[in-house]
């Protein structure tokens, strides 16, 4: 309820796909949208452009600009899960969760496959799950960024994603 109050354009199917990340994970993520939605997309398009393309060099870019420390790097980790969820909710149709706020960020994603964009959601989660049983935030988002161009160089070239 607390969701629908919040985001009253957002569809069901948005609220539904929101609902999936813990209750803290999506104040995290909504925190940085309402401090400063601009600092906190322009990593996230970073990433998503740098993954979508491949880019190795853009890739450690990304990583060095997403979470300086692992309370930042948990809340970029909740705020990257809204935008992949977003994106397979807007690739049926849907309205997203973030609308307008996060569109450079939508963009670069929205060049990533679909069938790579779960497989990049479940990378996600399991890079959060990493955070939380105290891995290193810098060498989990670099493993994630490759992990992800992986899936999405596959999905390309009509193979499985998470082969």
């Amino acid at each position: 309820r607390l969701l629908a109050r919040e985001f009253p354009d957002a569809t069901d199917a948005a609220l539904d796909l929101a609902a999936g990340l813990s209750a803290g994970g999506m104040m995290r993520a909504r925190e940085l949208m309402t401090s400063d939605p601009a600092a906190a997309m322009a990593p996230m398009a970073e990433f998503g452009r740098a993954v979508g393309a491949g880019d190795l060099a853009g890739l450690l870019a990304a990583v060095e600009s997403l979470g300086p420390d692992r309370d930042r790097a948990a809340a970029d980790l909740d705020l990257l899960l809204v935008l992949l969820r977003d994106r397979l909710v807007s690739a049926s149709g849907g309205s997203t969760f973030l609308g307008t706020t996060a569109a450079s960020a939508a963009d670069a994603f929205a060049r990533h496959p679909v069938e790579a964009v779960a497989v990049e959601g479940g990378l996600v989660s399991e890079a959060r799950r990493n955070l939380e049983a105290n891995a290193n935030p810098q060498i989990t988002l670099e493993w994630l960024a490759t992990a992800c161009a992986r899936a999405v160089a596959r999905a390309r070239r009509g193979s499985s994603p998470d082969g």
